[in-house]
């Protein structure tokens, strides 16, 4: 039976690549006839099968396969008659293998006294074979089956008479275990944009810990152990759009051990596309200039921020890449500690604490899980205070000792179950002796009762991870520097992610301005996480809506003030109809039309053609009433105070509703004639 160069199942691979290193002897080998090629190529090795097929840099071979060397020369050469074989470890241990020689050859081999040492010497390799002459097609000879796993270097030289080295070669091949695969390779987002952070994934065989090459386009992204973590790296996406080519390879060890640079493929590799293109969408963590500090967990677990640092962040453990459903980071937990010394809210020429947020966003968080998730501690590690979960529940201990408070969000994370994901702030607000703290749970803020002020100079440190803490993926982290331009916009961000591309505006007006997309006429006031109209202020969406897709209006206010008027208008602003609070819905000349279930601090409701009327409904339930729209396909919004009133106003959002033009039509609660 012919043995080939394919490999059975189970079976241990062995893989053969050629490198260039090589030392030239003899008069005829300088001599100026040759040129520079030639003289590199005087003398070849090559190794074949048994059924002469060329062994390919890269292929991979059954153990004890047995090659067939084939050595050549061009004419003119000084005559070879020793060829000597022997495998190096990447310890640098050698081993002789196999000695192909003529009788020129025995009793003058280089670097021994006399024929009696040459003689021992030809004994000590494995196989030992007397040509007639040093040319064309050898015997074969088998490498040793009882190599571990990993690099080897098939070394040879070519001896000429009286011992003189003519060329001097390397052959570097690998041994695999039997486990040594790649399942699967995934990168996430599977669609990223330009210069977006990528998390390269791997799925490998079972056993072994073998050495991964991550590249794409020729470049080396990452390398190093899969017990190092390297079955994961980040590819930081170009800037231009296009199609790239992702390779993972694997080794059974480090490359680089046996002293070479060794550059060729390895024959456990695949490769995937990665197609960039489109644009980054914005969110809480895209204005760096804000963020007094920043760990964004893409790939390390450096700072940046505005602050001077003049120390880098240290970390004690191993921080493992992860992945989660909506994101990746570095998993930390009660074995990982992450400190970054002079890490600390941001503080006024005179030492007073400034308006500030803290923003975290996390993955893989459990159902009533509990632990910190920051740390701000002095010199002596005494806590200034610290942020985490209880039961689920978010806590912020202000201070330590008898004069710790304890502040709690009114609300608990996530409804039960496993590989949460959360987007949590913190935000202060000093005022007086006094800060107010608000919660944002998802976009969502809850103010909880303000704390006394604390004075936090002296020497600090922040602290992620470590004894006590709540084990989770940290996706981002930052402390944002709040004073010149208000909190960032958690709502509209926390919208952005749940609509996507049904998303038409969303603010919670945290920061000081106008939110681009709506026209304000009147007093209006914004920031702190309200909008105050002034009786006779107006607020309506720049531009109208189509109705082609549904569209659903929810609006959040100050309980116990005065309720919002909706006005629905057509494109060029003639009213249509009226949406109170209370939940009224009346035609533009004061007629009611019918009633939507009214919520404390809340109007939400829908709009949708239905034939050739328009249907305002509640987001779930009959419509409330019907109005003739027969050439309208978009409508425009504006919110006002009720007469004589002012108006707060706490969340804002439009959103296309799909799910409403393939719903089932019902029947209206009241049509307009």
């Amino acid at each position: 039976m012919r043995e080939t160069a394919k490999s059975a199942p189970g079976l241990v691979r062995i893989v053969v690549a050629t490198l260039a290193a090589t030392t030239l002897g003899g008069c005829d080998a300088s001599s100026g006839l040759f040129s520079e090629a030639e003289r590199r190529s005087i003398y070849s090795l090559s190794l074949y099968d048994s059924a002469e097929t060329r062994i390919a840099p890269g292929a991979a071979l059954e153990p004890g396969f047995r090659l067939v060397p084939e050595f050549s020369f061009i004419s003119g050469a000084a005559e070879a008659v020793a060829l000597e074989l022997s495998i190096k470890d990447a310890g640098g241990a050698e081993r002789p293998l196999a000695r192909y020689a003529t009788r020129e050859a025995l009793p003058a081999r280089s670097g021994l006294a006399s024929a009696e040492e040459a003689e021992t010497s030809f004994r000590e390799f494995q196989r030992s074979y007397s040509v007639a002459k040093l040319a064309g097609q050898l015997e074969a000879f088998a490498v040793p089956e009882d190599l571990e796993p990993g690099m080897y270097a098939l070394a040879y030289r070519v001896l000429g008479r009286e011992g003189a080295e003519l060329k001097r070669g390397t052959l570097v091949f690998f041994v695999g275990s039997p486990g040594l695969a790649i399942e699967s390779v995934s990168l996430y987002p599977p669609q990223p944009v330009p210069a977006q952070a990528v998390l390269l994934a791997a799925t490998l065989g079972p056993t072994g810990d073998p050495w991964l090459r991550w590249s794409y386009e020729g470049r080396v992204v990452a390398e190093g152990y899969r017990s190092r973590g390297f079955d994961k790296a980040v590819w930081r996406a170009p800037l231009a759009v296009g199609v790239y080519t992702i390779r993972l390879e694997l080794f059974p060890s480090d490359p680089a051990l046996l002293g070479t640079a060794y550059a060729g493929p390895s024959p456990w590799r695949q490769e995937l596309k990665a197609i960039v293109s489109g644009e980054a969408a914005a969110d809480e963590f895209s204005d760096a200039s804000e963020f007094v500090s920043h760990f964004a967990f893409d790939g390390d677990c450096a700072e940046l921020g505005t602050r001077a640092i003049e120390t880098e962040p240290v970390l004690e453990g191993r921080a493992v890449l992860d992945m989660y459903g909506r994101g990746f980071g570095y998993r930390l937990g009660a074995a990982t500690t992450l400190r970054a010394p002079g890490a600390l809210p941001p503080l006024s020429s005179g030492g007073a604490l400034r308006p500030f947020s803290i923003l975290w966003r996390l993955g893989d968080l459990r159902s009533a899980a509990s632990g910190d998730l920051a740390r701000f501690v002095d010199a002596t590690g005494t806590s200034l205070f610290r942020v985490g979960l209880d039961d689920g529940r978010p806590f912020l201990v202000w201070g330590s000792g008898d004069d710790a408070v304890l502040s709690s969000a009114p609300v608990r994370v996530g409804g039960g179950g496993t590989n949460i994901a959360l987007d949590l702030a913190l935000g202060f607000e000093p005022s007086g002796e006094k800060t107010r703290v608000t919660w944002t749970l998802d976009g969502v803020a809850y103010e909880v009762q303000a704390l006394p002020l604390k004075a936090l100079g002296g020497v600090h440190s922040l602290v992620l991870g470590g004894p006590g803490s709540l084990e989770a993926i940290y996706d981002e982290f930052a402390l944002r520097d709040d004073s010149r331009s208000g909190p960032p916009p958690l709502y509209r961000a926390a919208r952005a992610r749940a609509e996507g591309r049904n998303l038409v505006f969303a603010s919670g007006f945290e920061p000081r301005t106008l939110p681009t997309g709506l026209v304000a006429t009147g007093e209006v006031r914004y920031g702190g996480r309200r909008c105050v109209l002034a009786p006779g202020a107006r607020l309506a969406l720049a531009s109208p809506v189509s109705l082609e897709r549904g569209m659903a209006v929810e609006l959040a206010f100050a309980e116990g003030g005065s309720p919002p008027l909706v006005e629905i208008t057509t494109p060029e602003g003639d009213r249509l109809a009226t949406v109170r609070g209370a939940g009224e819905i009346a035609t533009a000349d004061g007629l009611c039309l019918g009633f939507l279930k009214a919520e404390r601090g809340v109007l939400a409701f829908s709009l949708r053609l239905a034939e050739s009327s328009l249907e305002i409904l509640p987001h779930q339930g009959l419509p409330g009433a019907s109005l003739p729209m027969p050439r309208v396909m978009a409508v425009g919004l504006a919110i006002r105070p009720a007469e004589d009133d002012s108006l707060e106003l706490r969340r804002f959002l439009v959103r296309r509703a799909p799910e409403l033009v393939t719903a089932t039509p019902r029947p209206s609660l009241a049509r307009f004639p």
